[in-house]
């Protein structure tokens, strides 16, 4: 056949012996049993093919293993505390959001048990309406077992409705805990009354109760009792009428464990996502909370400092320009609003001034963050009167907002000179020149006789005892 005239070529060229698939799905395995009971018809062509997918398994599964190594590694490596030091938010912070969390946990808690109660309570006032219409007897007996267990658990959530717990992290654990309980109570009669209607059911149950944890690690640890009862459900087997072979090990435990994780592993997964997000959130309010805290603190120091100060965006954009802003380059405060600073200056400082701004950032990101000095350097700005103002500008740089990777400035200014400055009155300064010199000359001529007196060395006398009582006495006098 063309098969065979293909094999002999395929051998003459590669020095290799090719295979029929019948004779490589007999080199794999010899075990044919299972497809005689449950696909007698296949073809052996395929058989071949499934038995060698299923022996060199691990061949396949190799690349995935050696590419999610890979990703791992540099998931680790992104995490350590050297690549997140930067994204670390301070020990104050953190305790405003753990503090802040603590009391959503308990108002969530609340609220998902409030919605528990209610649906507990209204599974109880319809078998007890049921009961009154068509008799106890038409009940099935899972709800009438279950009412004893519900009305008790109603019972608990009503001391947590009433606040007569203490509003803490454990009386949020034990409502949580409580309610899982209630469910556990749910399965056991199941399993026992043999009940195949409610386990959909139940198990949105499940992924609701989690979310009453508000803690995707205490709510999966839960889920290790719903693994032991669950294990227990028959396994799949090819011969169901005649009882199959069943492996108490693979076909029982391990089986049932990996069935209950397909269930477990996805509902982790959203407890997981949502309490994520709900402190990246939080985390995100309480730093821009503080920040501009912080911000209008600093501006009101600067502003009571210097001649004028503001914030500007990572273009270099007045945000929120204050009235003393504006004053100083006499515009109104409207006019700041989104303009950029870069046009208030003369063309060859601009330049300088983005070299400033670049540098104030580079030290910004080699310090962390550690302490940094202002950034200083004296510009010429454009007035609305058409002259030029000197300042002399002093610039910060800060994270921006809600993970910004750009990087915002606080800038503050004082005048220097102005390049029309009106001359002073030359009478003032002649007189104030005049009066300071005769006040120098005479305060040198006093010196001078004090020194020529002191250096002499003449007798001592009536004469010179005179000259210096007179001397000593001439600044009390004059005085």
């Amino acid at each position: 056949s063309l098969f065979n005239e293909l094999k002999i070529v395929a051998s003459k060229q590669t020095g290799l012996t090719a295979f029929t698939p019948l004779e490589l799905f007999q080199m794999l395995s010899s075990d044919l049993s299972v497809f005689d009971v449950i696909l007698p018809n296949l073809d052996v062509h395929f058989k071949g093919i499934i038995l060698f997918c299923v022996q060199t398994s691990p061949f396949w599964l190799t690349p995935l293993v050696v590419l999610n190594l890979g990703r791992l590694k540099k998931a680790c490596r992104t995490a350590s505390p050297k690549a997140t030091a930067q994204e670390q938010i301070s020990k104050e912070a953190q305790r405003k959001v753990d503090a802040l969390l603590e009391v959503k946990k308990l108002s969530t808690c609340k609220t998902l048990i409030d919605y528990a109660a209610f649906l507990s309570f209204l599974f109880a006032i319809f078998v007890w309406m049921k009961s009154l219409n068509v008799g106890i007897a038409a009940i099935p007996a899972f709800d009438l077992c279950l009412v004893p267990f519900t009305l008790l658990w109603l019972g608990f959530a009503g001391l947590l409705q009433g606040d007569m717990l203490p509003p803490n992290g454990n009386t949020v654990t034990m409502a949580a805990l409580s309610y899982n309980l209630l469910l556990l109570c749910n399965q056991v009669l199941i399993l026992y009354l043999n009940v195949t209607d409610r386990d959909s059911l139940l198990l949105v149950c499940r992924l609701f109760a989690g979310f009453i944890y508000c803690d995707h690690r205490k709510a999966a640890a839960t889920q290790l009792l719903w693994i032991l009862l669950k294990t227990q459900t028959p396994p799949h087997v090819n011969d169901p009428q005649n009882g199959g072979d069943v492996n108490e090990f693979w076909d029982v435990l391990l089986w049932g464990m990996f069935r209950q994780f397909i269930f477990i592993a996805p509902m982790w997964l959203l407890w997981f996502a949502v309490e994520y997000f709900v402190k990246q959130f939080t985390a995100l309010m309480v730093q821009k909370a503080d920040m501009n805290a912080s911000l209008v603190a600093a501006r009101s120091v600067l502003a009571s400092q210097c001649d004028a100060e503001a914030y500007l965006g990572s273009d270099l954009r007045f945000q929120n320009p204050s009235p003393k802003m504006a004053h100083f380059f006499g515009m109104k405060t409207e006019d700041l609003e989104n303009r950029r600073l870069v046009d208030l200056l003369y063309g060859p400082d601009i330049e300088r001034f983005q070299k400033l701004v670049a540098s104030s950032v580079q030290q910004m990101q080699l310090s962390g963050t550690g302490h940094r000095s202002a950034a200083s350097l004296t510009l010429t700005f454009k007035h609305a009167s058409g002259r030029q103002l000197e300042a002399q500008i002093y610039l910060g740089s800060i994270p921006g907002s809600l993970g910004d990777a750009d990087f915002c400035h606080l800038i503050a200014l004082n005048e220097v000179r102005d390049s029309i400055d009106a001359p002073a009155p030359e009478v003032e300064v002649e007189s104030t020149k005049d009066s300071s010199s005769t006040k120098t000359e005479e305060a040198d001529l006093s010196k001078l006789s004090i020194t020529e007196v002191s250096s002499e060395r003449v007798p001592l006398n009536k004469d010179t005892l005179a000259f210096h009582a007179w001397t000593h006495s001439k600044p009390a006098c004059s005085s």
